[in-house]
């Protein structure tokens, strides 16, 4: 339980809005609306500083609901095909 504790702690302490604004890779973020972990305007506000940023919201789904949905994995592949030059495909 210590762990979980000290982990948290340092979770809450560490500000990493400043370093989403330098991540110049494609992400795509995957939540749910109902996430014990990071309320929902934590993940929109993390969406939206970084630059390239496609977001996903599952409703009605927690933190590991959304993990094991089958739909994220079919939502990624869709995603990453967006990202392929026609002239590569």
């Amino acid at each position: 339980m210590g762990d979980l504790i000290v982990e948290t702690e340092a979770g809450l302490a560490f500000d990493s809005r400043v370093i989403l604004l330098e991540i110049t890779v494609p992400i795509l973020l995957i939540a749910g609306d109902r996430d014990q972990f990071f309320p929902r305007s934590v993940i929109e506000e993390t969406a939206a500083l970084i630059p390239n940023c496609t977001l996903i919201v599952h409703e009605d789904q927690g933190h590991m609901e959304v993990a094991s949905d089958p739909r994220a994995a079919r939502e990624f592949l869709r995603w990453a095909s967006t990202l392929i030059s026609p002239s590569v495909a």
